[in-house]
């Protein structure tokens, strides 16, 4: 989606979600503001970082063996998110 001629558009916020999980996670998606963003995660590494993400309502999505969403909210200052994946199911804070 392109901007127009004296369009403010929003720079964003950057986002760190550390997954500690159960079962292996190979990526995460974050759906917010009509926005689509994807980070890979392995077992060396379970932080996904976003640049540039519209706060306010989102949807988080685990892509493993089951795959999962929970509802979060991005702060307007952005930050870190823990999310827990524990017998298929996960919460985030």
């Amino acid at each position: 989606q392109l901007a127009t001629i004296g369009e403010v558009v929003p720079s964003g916020v950057a986002l760190k979600v550390k997954i500690d999980a159960d079962i292996p996670i190979g990526q995460v998606q974050l759906d917010c503001g009509g926005r689509t963003h994807l980070e890979s995660v392995s077992a060396a590494d379970t932080v996904a970082r976003f640049g540039a993400v519209q706060p306010g309502a989102c949807t988080l999505r685990l892509d493993g063996n089951t795959p999962m969403a929970a509802a979060i909210s991005v702060p307007e200052t952005g930050g870190d998110l823990r999310c827990v994946v524990r017998g298929g199911r996960v919460a985030c804070s």
